[in-house]
């Protein structure tokens, strides 16, 4: 049999998560995913200290409403501190953070995190004066389309409290098909819908 049409060897998951975690330590890798252009007006960058101030003020009580914290930071260099270590996770293929600007402006951030296990989930926040203009909607439909191609795992999780009906109107137009419900963060505040989008399935992505 000729070399070239020989079939390649299987790899166990771990050798691609392996493998995944060398090629995003690379700056051609980090470079790929330093800009993702959604439209003429969105675009995703990676996480930076270049929006820590714009994070710090954005980042309130309301912001926090449908999150499992507690409560906003209370300090810039406690911001400093999360972006520190969100970036130090990427470099570790762990999680990718990335800034959402609208229109040159920061808008807020979303990410896929814990990738490394196999079942990452996906969150993201909108600053609330640029809620109900639709950025939501294009970041999650264009984020998880293209986690879902470009980066090795089992699926995806999308979690969001059931009373967060903006959220839930955003995910049930791609799946409607909710595989767990639980509590989740501080004192159990938040009653979370687990949405899992799997790789190879197709989904009604609006681009």
């Amino acid at each position: 049999v000729c070399e070239a049409h020989q079939k390649k060897p299987h790899k166990p998951p771990q050798a691609r998560s392996y493998r995944y975690t060398q090629l995003l330590q690379t700056n051609i890798f980090i470079s790929i995913m330093k800009k993702l252009i959604i439209n003429n007006n969105l675009t995703l960058t990676l996480l930076s200290m270049k929006y820590a101030e714009d994070i710090f003020y954005a980042f309130n009580e309301n912001i926090i409403k449908y999150l499992p914290l507690d409560k906003p930071a209370e300090k810039i260099e406690d911001t400093k501190d999360f972006i520190s270590q969100r970036i130090s996770n990427y470099k570790k293929g762990e999680d990718l953070v990335w800034h959402i600007i609208f229109k040159n402006q920061f808008t807020g951030l979303c990410g896929i995190h814990g990738i490394k296990s196999r079942t990452p989930h996906f969150g993201l926040w909108i600053k609330e004066k640029q809620q109900g203009k639709g950025i939501g909607k294009a970041v999650v439909n264009f984020a998880l389309k293209y986690v879902l191609k470009n980066i090795d795992f089992d699926y995806v999780k999308y979690q969001t409290d059931i009373r967060n009906f903006g959220s839930i109107v955003i995910i049930e137009k791609i799946t409607t098909k909710v595989y767990d419900k639980y509590p989740l963060g501080i004192n159990d505040k938040l009653n979370i819908a687990e949405y899992r989008l799997y790789k190879n399935q197709k989904y009604n992505f609006e681009l």
